[in-house]
């Protein structure tokens, strides 16, 4: 009887950091890009003309201009790339790739 009860309360206790960790994850991301120079907002996760053995094309969805100001969404590793995905205009999504001085974070 005694596992049974210690065994419920273990479960519990996964499930209540499972839920805190998927929260905090979920609330460390609403950050914001703040533009220095102008920046492009790319279609696909990668920077334009990226060699590839696979290589898919990616457009260039908007410029974006010293001043404004668009959400992060996610930070993504490449190869030799860094990228964000960014919410921007009323809702859009795009990727802009990591280059020193054109934004920061705030």
């Amino acid at each position: 009887m005694d596992k049974i009860i210690y065994l419920k309360k273990f479960l519990k206790n996964i499930f209540i950091f499972i839920i805190l960790s998927v929260g905090l994850y979920g609330c460390n991301k609403n950050e914001t890009i703040l533009i220095e120079k102008p920046t492009k907002v790319l279609e696909n996760p990668y920077p334009e003309n990226y060699p590839s053995t696979n290589p898919k094309p990616n457009s260039v969805l908007s410029i974006l201009e010293k001043g404004e100001t668009v959400k992060l969404l996610q930070e993504k590793y490449g190869k030799d790339y860094l990228v964000y995905k960014v919410q921007f205009d009323k809702g859009k999504t795009g990727y802009i790739i990591y280059e020193k001085d054109a934004f920061k974070i705030l």
